[in-house]
Order: structure tokens, then C-alpha cells, then sequence
């Protein structure tokens, strides 16, 4: 069971429900009095369709608050400090996907690695939820993939690009290291 992670005045919760055909993905509990402001789904689907640039307000709230709970839940950021995890975040693009969305194809080398944050990945053999890292092994081996990976639904992920990726295997070598565990021990989409 991973550490809970404690949110303070002003912070957001329930913000996965902003993603579509998403399920709840953790248990918020309070440590003492707590008074909040719950907004209903119904209402900001009917102030995105009123306001439209509220949509990417909604998913840039959404992305911040699943990167933050990445670096602090992800063996990738675990051996770092808090600063340095920042750093590390800032080398990820955040990216929507539509169900059907080819993120890697077999026989063709990744793009880029990628952290799913929400929804789910499927395989030929498999499906991956939140937390599934996947493209190191085609980017460490340079190398074409050896599965096909599309999104079974929605989904939100952070994406290195393989620019991107010789400079963080340059400046955290110990992040390198856990990529190639990662992709020595055939647990995930490589």
C-alpha cells in the first residue's frame, strides 16, 4: 500500500473525474475538520460547453495535480529530492489520448517514453493502468518496439521524447538505471 499523500488549503481532489470514462483511482480521507467545495461533474460539463478555454484550465489542473503525485509515488523520482524531482518533471510533455491512439507499434522504435497517469493501455496480451512506464527498452537499445500499445480509453500520460531522453540518461544516471531494470525485467511494454 504506497504512502498517502497529504494535501494541504487550497488543493484539489476528485480531479480524475475531469478525464472521461475514468474510475475513481484512490480514497481521500480527512485528518481532522475540513471544509471544502464540491463541484459536481454536471456543472463543469456545462461550463466547458459554456466556456471552451475552461477545458484546458480543467486539464492543466488535472496534469499538475497527477505529475505531483507521480514524483511522489514513482520509483523513477523515488531516489531524488524534492527539487530534482521538479527538474525531472519539466523534461515530460503532457498529452491526451483518444481511445485507439497508437502510442508505440511494433517493429518501429519508439518516440518516446511514456508514464501513463490516467486511463488504461492495451497490449496484445495485456492491459496497463496508471503507473505503467513504457518505450525505455526501444530507446535504450535503439531498438524497434517489440509490442504494439494503444489506449483502451482515454487516457492521460506524461511522454519524453526521444530527444529528451539522452539528456536525462546524461544528467541522472541512476534514472537510466531504473529504465533499464525496467526494461531487463520484461514486466512492462518495452
Amino acid at each position: 500500500r504506497p504512502e498517502p499523500i497529504i494535501l494541504s488549503e487550497g488543493e484539489v481532489v476528485g480531479e480524475a473525474c475531469l478525464l472521461e470514462a475514468t474510475t475513481r483511482v484512490a480514497e481521500v480521507t480527512t485528518a481532522g475538520r475540513v471544509l471544502a467545495l464540491r463541484v459536481p461533474r454536471t456543472l463543469l460539463d456545462t461550463l466547458v460547453e459554456e466556456h471552451p478555454p475552461l477545458a484546458d484550465v480543467l486539464l492543466e489542473l488535472l496534469g499538475r495535480r497527477l505529475i505531483s503525485n507521480l514524483l511522489l509515488t514513482s520509483p523513477i523520482f523515488g531516489g531524488f529530492d524534492p527539487a530534482t524531482r521538479k527538474e525531472l518533471a519539466r523534461l515530460f510533455e503532457l498529452r491526451r489520448a483518444a481511445e485507439g491512439t497508437l502510442l508505440m507499434e511494433e517493429g518501429k522504435r519508439s518516440d518516446g517514453l511514456y508514464a501513463l497517469l490516467l486511463g488504461r493501455l492495451e497490449t496484445g496480451n495485456r492491459a496497463l493502468g496508471p503507473g505503467a512506464v513504457l518505450g525505455q527498452a526501444s530507446l535504450l537499445t535503439r531498438a524497434p518496439a517489440s509490442q504494439t500499445v494503444r489506449c483502451a480509453g482515454d487516457a492521460l500520460l506524461l511522454r519524453l521524447p526521444a530527444t529528451r531522453f539522452n539528456e536525462l540518461a546524461a544528467m541522472y544516471p541512476p534514472v537510466l538505471m531504473y529504465l533499464s531494470e525496467l526494461a531487463a525485467s520484461g514486466d512492462i511494454a518495452s
